[in-house]
């Protein structure tokens, strides 16, 4: 009666079907409806660290030919061949959603966070984007997770039995060159997922040893100290602390998340009357449109006194054509303006979301003005307006 997931699904979901393998078909398989779904409290939004969640059902599963999986609770190592399903968009690059019916598998192999992290390309690198929470895999002919395949499986099936080491997470594009898929690494989160499944389910699997996990409670709770002690073979969870949201004045070493969950524009407050904002698009919560000769900014920020400023942002291109250029325009202490800007002849495709991240010079400056602008140089011509949804922005300064 739990169905374990990624946080940045969202909560909103109010049915489950199991053991349906061919979505086109209307039949087949059980249909549950969703309880509660339940976030880990330790998510952070701005870099999808410990992104996991659990679903409960409302009745637990009758279906005994369901093939269901063990959660590992071992730390998982670089070379190891993992299995990745999913029903996720299967062609990228032809700038259009391709959701198969039936659901799709690919074997992939586990990369160290250290060789994860050094990933880099053109316009983005995955250094200081990577935590003990994450485990990075690839394959070598560019087959990967994509849309939609978020909050799916990776599974170990060498063993005796299918074991799941980490859930469909985030990643630079899909198959990019350079770009490793990134999931969550379950062992980290095993001990919050045994605690919650272990207090609200009514079938927790056995290997959870959730009697001895109650009755541990139980004691500590009533200050025995001689009570039954929980499994001392249990590996200890990898913690990473997220670093607090910076305030409105960066400061050194801060980090500051600017979302659009909240049905505005948060510090972007200088926007064009028909700039849009969307409650969820593209499999994403809180998004904005930019779309051809839009923009949205900010009024001048105080700056900490660092010498750089990261600006990373999630956006996805829903029509852009070649030639356009979604940018990041910036303006130190009413100065020249300057800008960073990605183009549809960039190695990006329409549809998919990508993570960029400008580093800006910012040294002896007092105060920075930021603004995202769609630059279409391509609206004659019968084609349709270009448009670019912006999902989060992300800053960190640095000396």
């Amino acid at each position: 009666d739990v169905v374990l997931s990624a946080a940045h699904c969202g909560t909103d979901i109010p049915k489950v079907i199991l053991g349906r393998h061919d979505l086109g078909k209307s039949s087949g398989g059980e249909v549950m409806t969703v309880k509660e779904a339940i976030k880990n409290p330790r998510y952070s939004t701005k870099n999808d660290n410990n992104d996991s969640m659990l679903i409960f059902l409302d009745r637990a599963s009758s279906m005994k030919q369901t093939e269901l999986v063990r959660l590992g609770r071992d730390f998982v190592g670089e070379g190891q061949h993992v299995t990745v399903r999913g029903w996720g968009d299967t062609n990228p690059s032809d700038y259009r959603e391709n959701y198969p019916n039936e659901l799709m598998e690919v074997e992939v192999k586990t990369l160290s966070n250290e060789d994860c992290e050094a990933s880099k390309g053109r316009d983005f690198d995955y250094d200081g984007w990577i935590t003990g929470n994450m485990i990075c895999a690839e394959h070598r002919l560019r087959k990967d997770a994509c849309q939609g395949d978020s909050g799916g499986p990776l599974v170990v099936e060498s063993g005796p039995e299918p074991v799941q080491v980490g859930i469909v997470s985030w990643g630079y594009g899909c198959a990019e060159d350079d770009y490793p898929g990134v999931y969550t690494r379950v062992s980290t989160q095993y001990k919050w997922i045994r605690e919650q499944v272990c207090s609200r389910s009514s079938s927790p699997p056995d290997y959870f040893n959730c009697n001895t996990a109650s009755t541990l409670q139980q004691s500590q709770a009533s200050g025995n100290g001689e009570g039954i002690e929980e499994d001392a073979n249990e590996e200890a969870s990898i913690v990473v602390e997220e670093e607090p949201a910076g305030p409105a004045m960066f400061e050194k070493g801060s980090f500051r998340v600017e979302e659009f969950d909240n049905g505005d524009f948060g510090m972007f407050t200088e926007h064009s009357e028909s700039a849009r904002h969307y409650a969820e698009s593209h499999l994403q919560q809180g998004v904005v449109a930019v779309g051809d000769g839009l923009s949205i900014g900010t009024e001048y920020l105080s700056l900490g006194g660092f010498n750089s400023l990261a600006v990373s942002y999630r956006f996805l291109a829903e029509k852009l054509h070649p030639g356009d250029e979604f940018c990041l325009e910036y303006i130190l202490d009413e100065g020249e303006s300057s800008s960073e800007c990605t183009s549809r002849q960039g190695p990006f495709a329409n549809g998919v979301w990508y993570i960029k991240t400008a580093k800006l010079d910012i040294s002896n400056a007092s105060s920075v003005k930021l603004k995202f602008v769609l630059r279409a140089k391509s609206s004659s011509g019968g084609q349709e307006d270009s448009d670019v949804l912006l999902d989060k922005v992300i800053f960190r300064g640095s000396s």
